[in-house]
């Protein structure tokens, strides 16, 4: 089976600012996205987008003594199908223009974005989440940036 995707715009880092860019087509579409704190960024890992990238199974996870894993217990970008996905804090949209300025992204600039959704805590959140010992290495929260 196959899909159609396309771009709803692209990532822009400039110095220290991080913009995604919405294509004109798209903008009415961020209507009362502002109203969010936080959005849902689902990208294309155009980076990644290889016969071999996407025939990667598994992966060493990059963590003092993590096993080798499944590439679906992982965060690698080498993955069957390239999609990322990140939660991003919205700072402001230019609604005329499609500028939607963030705090961060892990995405290069240039990334497509596939998709945007506002983040909502009642289904975005869980409450008491188990992951493998080898992540918790990692702090609870990353610090704002």
């Amino acid at each position: 089976m196959s899909f159609k995707v396309n771009s709803i715009g692209r990532v822009r880092k400039v110095g220290e600012e991080t913009k995604i860019i919405i294509e004109k087509e798209f903008r009415p579409a961020l209507k009362e996205l502002d109203q969010f704190s936080h959005v849902i960024v689902i990208w294309w890992i155009s980076g990644k987008d290889n016969d071999t990238a996407r025939a990667n199974l598994q992966d060493l996870p990059p963590f003092p003594d993590a096993p080798m894993t499944g590439i679906f217990a992982s965060r690698s970008p080498a993955r069957p199908n390239p999609i990322g996905i990140t939660v991003v804090q919205l700072n402001s949209i230019d609604h005329k223009e499609g500028v939607m300025s963030i705090k961060r992204i892990d995405a290069f600039d240039g990334t497509p974005i596939l998709d945007l959704k506002g983040y909502f805590p009642p289904s975005d959140r869980v409450k008491n989440p188990q992951w493998p010992d080898f992540y918790k290495t990692l702090p609870e929260w990353y610090p704002d940036h």
